[in-house]
């Protein structure tokens, strides 16, 4: 109570860009308490506090801006070279691509760079939102904010590593045993970049499951002990979303989406508890 009182009863220079301003009244004192109950007091005046973070979000919404569009750029540049990496899978079982029209392939490089792009640019855009947000948060809100980015990032780049070298080759492959000496492996190469590109987001989101579940068990939508009875009613609802959410039909893809997914949500489960 006496740091207070002295503080109240004082002047403050605070030091924002190298630019000393004596602040006067009225000042503001926060007392937070952590986990192990020691006080932490912030003094700030009002309008320094919100023009310093409102500069701070101008300036990391600036440079995400900027890494977006360098990755765009990026891999605009190299969007042919992409594009022959994802065009293996298709030649080695004897596939031939063709364009429907004139631009089918100007177009799909730059769909490819777009997508790529976005991608690239994930990890810089996370890192300015966490930079910007962790800084007001508690000690064990902070712990629980950056599992969640790097899990977050982690799955997704998992789920794309999946897609790219198990689920859309065997996919792939199931279509074109399925019309074998029936009609010929020739494919729009449009269509054929919509269809990895399409399962490589799928997979990406899908692999996101243990997250949704730890969001949901700390805001109490979700129980430990629900998620753990209901598993045969969540493994019947994942085969019927990873048949409405993946582009193709075919049961093997149905197949190859859905158990990893179920093993996901048992992992979900042990994160859960041991969080808990």
């Amino acid at each position: 109570k006496q740091l207070i009182n002295n503080i109240k009863n004082s002047k403050m220079i605070v030091n924002l860009k190298n630019k000393k301003k004596t602040v006067k009244y009225p000042i503001n004192i926060i007392i937070k308490k952590n986990k192990k109950y020691h006080n932490n007091i912030f003094v700030y005046n009002n309008k320094i506090n919100f023009k310093y973070h409102l500069t701070e979000l101008r300036d990391r919404a600036n440079i995400s801006g900027i890494s977006f569009i360098s990755s765009l750029i990026l891999c605009l540049f190299y969007s042919k070279e992409i594009i022959k990496i994802i065009q293996l899978i298709g030649l080695k079982k004897n596939v031939s691509f063709l364009q429907i029209s004139p631009g089918d392939f100007f177009f799909t490089s730059i769909d490819i760079g777009l997508y790529f792009g976005i991608l690239c640019a994930i990890p810089s855009i996370l890192y300015q939102i966490t930079s910007y947000v962790i800084p007001g948060l508690t000690v064990r809100e902070k712990n629980f904010f950056v599992l969640i980015t790097v899990s977050s990032i982690s799955l997704f780049l998992l789920g794309t590593i999946f897609s790219f070298n198990v689920l859309s080759p065997y996919a792939l492959k199931f279509f074109l045993d399925y019309s074998e000496n029936s009609v010929e492996a020739t494919i729009s190469i449009k269509q054929y970049f919509e269809f990895f590109v399409e399962l490589i987001f799928v997979s990406g989101i899908a692999f996101q499951l243990p997250i949704f579940q730890l969001i949901f068990v700390k805001s109490k939508i979700l129980s430990l002990e629900s998620m753990k009875s209901q598993w045969r009613v969540v493994f019947l609802l994942i085969l019927i979303i990873s048949s409405i959410i993946t582009p193709t039909t075919d049961p093997l893809t149905l197949l190859l989406i859905s158990f990893p997914l179920f093993f996901l949500y048992i992992f979900g489960i042990l994160l859960v508890k041991y969080i808990n």
